[in-house]
C-alpha cells in the first residue's frame, strides 16, 4: 500500500475531525498510488494518522476514511 506524509502540523486538522488533507499539506509520497486507491498516510514523525482516498487531480489529495491502523479498508 502506497504512503503519504504531511508536512508538520498539517495532521492538526484531521485530529480536530476535519476529513481532507489538501495537496499543499503532502509533504511525500512514497509508492505510486493510483486515483481513488486506499493510501496510509503518515504524519511528518512518520507515525501512521489513518487511511485515506488518494487523488492526484484535485486539491483535496487524500480524502480520510479512518484514524484506526488495525481495521483494513478494502
Amino acid at each position: 500500500m502506497s504512503k503519504i506524509f504531511i508536512k508538520k502540523d498539517r495532521e492538526r486538522l484531521w485530529y480536530s475531525g476535519h476529513p481532507w488533507m489538501y495537496s499543499g499539506a503532502v509533504e511525500k509520497i512514497e509508492g505510486k498510488p493510483e486515483g481513488g486507491s486506499v493510501i496510509e498516510v503518515y504524519n511528518s514523525k512518520k507515525e501512521f494518522i489513518g487511511y485515506g482516498h488518494y487523488n492526484k487531480n484535485s486539491k483535496i489529495m487524500v480524502r480520510m476514511l479512518e484514524k484506526n491502523i488495525d481495521k483494513k479498508i478494502d
